[in-house]
């Protein structure tokens, strides 16, 4: 059966909402006017009632827990939920020892009389009492979704289970503080090693109402395969992240939503100019490439209204102010996204005035200065790349020698830099700076710097964790660091390092370098999967999700947390292109030949 993202090895578990009695025969002597209406011998078919929501539940279960991975464990509590549209309707939790049939029956039961079409059901089992105190916020995260939690303190209890607690992003340690508010003790004396903390295992399940489907679920997701990728199904991954973009846009203002939580169902006020900018940027790609005369108008509207609303000047030059900040990354994004509008003649003003800026925080060295007119110079790993990545676009288009040697100088000066200063952050955007300038002119030493790069990328960053072995299967193919001090795993450096990635995998097919073009290949697979895993594509995801809108399309930051920030779209969105206009329909198998 084809899902969402392909062929699912978690598949959706049929159950009928009617079914029809067994044909039964009679013949009979009638009387003279039953004859007119009846031969000697003949067959009807008579109906059964509906089976009762109750019957429909525990007949869609039936195989997972007879049958599936449920008949080997023994489940003793159920937390059911009951919505409508995503909307929380109720919430029951009931213990019970016997079974799991009467679980599903005493939750059903408490339900109120209310019209939901949707229904979630986390059964509990192997209740293991856990070591307090919780020594951090972050304690156990990684487990949110997959294990339930349980406080207790003298006669009262708090209990989430995964589903409850992914879908409200809430750690133990945010539990235990809203227990603490319940029952009006402080943390303090809560987080002890004598309150009973208990984790438990689950067992959690989607209902349709309507259809009568179950499916079952891990972390509050389905668990996406590599066999769920292919052409077809990243191209229309591509489609649904365009839309967040767009529907997440004011058709009025312009203005695009930097970040959503789902769980509360608000949209953050916080801000960030590269992330704007960027998707400022991946519009203007996609409008140029459908040619949607809406995404076009809506694209321009939106790169309007970022210039109107944060570009200044000071004399000669201009910059993207924020907050007090004059980042040169941001000005480098703005440039590039004026630079690829359709109609970026009308900001001919604005884009001079960041060129300029951004040619005055270059060093004869090659360093930039990366605050523009101010004191402050850090954040190297990220904002002189996004500078030259600008260049890179302008190079391709408009070819000057001064400009591609400040170019140079700065690659040799930043990989000096980043060998003394080893971090992930910094090879995607060289890896697109150097990658578009080697087109132009193949340059050996970008070439070098480009590879040297990314093997060490996907040594550290995906091939340790994998050999170390994953804690949970949904981590599979994430870029992340398992020993520490690269920071947590996030959808938007997944998309980033896939943006790099996919340059380095056409570079080695350029050069012929077939093995490199392997291991690319096989890494950028491995983080397409962790992508769509992150993303929010059907009603099933966002079951507990009302406004659609915000969601659909959107990536988790991670699995375990489920806040939406635009640049999570943006990067995956311009790395799933560039990968759909390369790769042929063999390049998406992971064990390809």
């Amino acid at each position: 059966m084809l899902g969402r993202k392909g062929t699912r090895v978690i598949r959706h578990l049929h159950v009928n909402g009617y079914s029809m009695m067994t044909f039964w025969a009679f013949c009979r002597s009638t009387l003279l006017f039953s004859v007119l209406l009846l031969s000697l011998s003949g067959c009807v078919t008579i109906p059964k009632k509906p089976l009762t929501l109750e019957q429909r539940v525990v007949t869609s279960l039936e195989p997972y827990f007879t049958q599936g991975p449920g008949a080997v464990t023994k489940v003793t509590s159920l937390q059911l939920h009951s919505r409508r549209n995503g909307e929380l309707l109720a919430e029951t939790t009931i213990k019970d020892n016997t079974d799991w049939r009467n679980l599903v029956t005493q939750a059903l039961a408490t339900l109120p009389d209310q019209d939901y079409n949707q229904l979630t059901l986390c059964f509990g089992y192997n209740y293991t009492l856990t070591r307090m105190p919780l020594k951090s916020p972050s304690s156990y995260q990684t487990a949110i979704g997959v294990k339930g939690f349980e406080f207790h303190y003298e006669d009262k209890s708090i209990n989430y289970c995964g589903l409850k607690s992914v879908s409200q992003n809430q750690t133990p340690w945010r539990i235990l503080t809203l227990f603490a508010k319940a029952i009006d003790v402080s943390l303090a004396k809560l987080n002890t090693a004598d309150i009973p903390f208990y984790t438990y295992d689950n067992h959690q399940f989607y209902f349709d109402v309507n259809t009568g489907k179950a499916t079952p679920l891990y972390r509050g997701n389905q668990l996406v395969t590599y066999d769920d990728i292919s052409k077809t199904s990243v191209n229309a991954m591509s489609e649904r992240l365009a839309g967040w973009l767009f529907n997440n846009t004011s058709p009025a203002t312009g203005e695009t939503a930097y970040k959503y939580w789902p769980g509360p169902a608000k949209f953050s006020t916080s801000n960030n100019m590269i992330r704007q900018f960027m998707a400022s940027y991946a519009m203007q790609v996609w409008a140029n490439r459908t040619q949607e005369p809406k995404a076009v108008e809506l694209a321009h509207k939106n790169l309007t209204f970022n210039l109107n609303t944060y570009y200044k000047t000071d004399g000669e030059i201009g910059f993207i102010e924020y907050s007090k900040k004059r980042k040169l990354g941001a000005a480098g994004l703005a440039a590039l996204s004026i630079f690829t509008s359709q109609q970026g003649d009308e900001f001919t003003a604005q884009f001079n005035g960041l060129v300029n800026a951004i040619q005055e925080q270059w060093q004869p060295t090659g360093a930039f200065r990366t605050f523009i007119r101010q004191e402050r110079n850090d954040l190297h790993n990220f904002y002189p790349g996004e500078a030259m990545f600008f260049w890179a676009h302008w190079l391709e288009q408009q070819p000057d020698d001064a400009l591609t040697q400040q170019f140079l100088t700065s690659a040799r000066y930043y990989m000096d830099w980043h060998f003394a200063h080893r971090n992930p952050a910094f090879v995607p955007w060289h890896t697109q700076a150097y990658y578009k300038v080697w087109q132009q002119t193949s340059d050996p030493f970008l070439q070098s710097s480009i590879f040297t790069m990314n093997d060490w990328l996907i040594e550290k960053l995906q091939s340790i964790e994998e050999q170390e072995g994953y804690d949970y299967p949904d981590f599979a193919g994430r870029f992340y660091y398992p020993k520490g001090g690269y920071g947590p795993p996030h959808a938007s450096a997944t998309g980033v390092y896939l943006e790099g990635l996919a340059d380095a995998w056409a570079l080695a097919k350029a050069v012929n370098d077939t093995k490199r073009q392997e291991a690319y290949r096989q890494a950028i697979i491995k983080g397409i999967r962790h992508a769509m895993q992150l993303e929010f594509a059907d009603d099933i995801d966002m079951f507990y999700i009302a406004n659609k809108q915000a969601a659909a399309g959107g990536l988790r930051s991670r699995v375990y947390n489920n806040e939406i920030r635009m640049d999570n779209i943006q990067h995956n969105l311009l790395a799933l292109i560039k990968i759909l206009d390369r790769f042929d329909e063999k390049d998406f198998e992971m064990l390809a030949d």
